[in-house]
């Protein structure tokens, strides 16, 4: 229910929510092709505190030298904003997960 809450979407609802998150586009940034995490989230949720952590094996989750760098904070104008986290190791490194952390402030 929190991360409903942060995305803006019901969690009655099984239809809602499967397109805000998404896992795997790269980007270039200094030459080099980086894998993302991308939120889309309806704002208004001030009270919780969104983060991406980034793990090689799906047990450790984003040490300091690894946390993920929160690349952009778009306001897409129709309601909804996203957040772009970018990780610090090029996409040649793999294996590379991500995954989304709502916690309340």
């Amino acid at each position: 229910a929190l991360l409903e809450h942060f995305l803006g979407t019901s969690d009655t609802s099984s239809q809602q929510g499967y397109d805000r998150i998404q896992i795997g586009e790269a980007i270039l940034a200094d030459g080099q092709t980086y894998p993302t995490l991308t939120i889309t989230y309806t704002p208004g949720a001030d009270d919780v505190n969104p983060a991406g952590l980034w793990s090689s094996d799906l047990q450790n989750w984003s040490i300091p030298s690894t946390q993920p760098i929160l690349y952009q904070h778009i306001q897409n104008g129709d309601g909804t904003a996203t957040l772009v986290w970018r990780s610090t190791l090029p996409i040649t490194i793999s294996p590379q997960f991500f995954r989304l952390k709502v916690s309340i402030n």
